[in-house]
């Protein structure tokens, strides 16, 4: 059983082995006669589910930048008053995108955008 030590009080002003070793023994006891809140147990987990939650991390943040650049993209565009649906054409839709006054996107926003 491995335990979160942060939950262990200790007595700074006395410093013994006895000491040392009444407080977690009286916690075990505790937790042992079914008082849950005596302390947090810590699970460890295997190496294949550490495995498993590294992929599932992984997707959690490709899926975190993806709504990051499409936001950044769309925040670009509203910036020029353009209001596009950000898929997987936009690059081809880019070409033909107009300005509020009817002139095409700056290159150096286009490009900007492209790479986004």
């Amino acid at each position: 059983m491995v335990v979160d030590s942060a939950g262990i009080e200790v007595n700074r002003r006395a410093k013994t082995d006895r000491l040392d070793v009444a407080t977690p023994l009286t916690m075990l006891s505790c937790y042992h006669n079914r008082e849950e809140k005596a302390w947090s147990v810590v699970h460890v987990l295997s190496v294949e589910a550490k495995g498993q939650r590294h992929r599932h991390q992984q997707l959690l943040v490709f899926k975190a930048d993806r709504a990051r650049h499409t936001n950044r993209i769309k925040s670009l565009l509203a910036g020029q008053g353009v209001r596009l649906a950000v898929d997987g054409d936009l690059p081809e839709r880019l070409g033909n995108v107009c300005l509020w006054d009817g002139s095409l996107l700056p290159p150096g926003l286009r490009a900007r955008l492209e790479r986004e």
